[in-house]
């Protein structure tokens, strides 16, 4: 389980629940000095996103970015970096079917 700091609203959560779920975070909104409730600049919603054959394709905003705050080698949440190895994996499965054969 890693602990996040989203770059744009600044708050800090784990991406796995103690069950071991997945946590997606959306940024909410901010207060300025007057109290009033703005939007996030640039925010980050990492809800998951759907093609319409029901494949996971990633998340609807990276927005401004996390830094993992217990180890600064990770990039992203498990669920997204889980994705990223397996479409790179599908990827270089599709091109092997490509390449010319001798």
């Amino acid at each position: 389980m890693n602990t996040f700091r989203c770059l744009a609203c600044g708050g800090t959560y784990t991406d796995t629940d103690s069950a071991g779920s997945s946590y997606a975070h959306a940024c909410g909104q901010k207060m300025d000095a007057q109290g009033n409730a703005v939007e996030v600049d640039n925010r980050r919603d990492e809800n998951p996103v759907f093609n319409s054959s029901g494949r996971l394709v990633g998340m609807k905003s990276p927005g401004a970015g996390v830094v993992c705050l217990n180890d600064p080698k990770v990039t992203n949440p498990k669920w997204f970096t889980d994705l990223q190895k397996l479409d790179a994996k599908k990827d270089a499965a599709e091109n092997a079917l490509d390449a010319p054969s001798d």
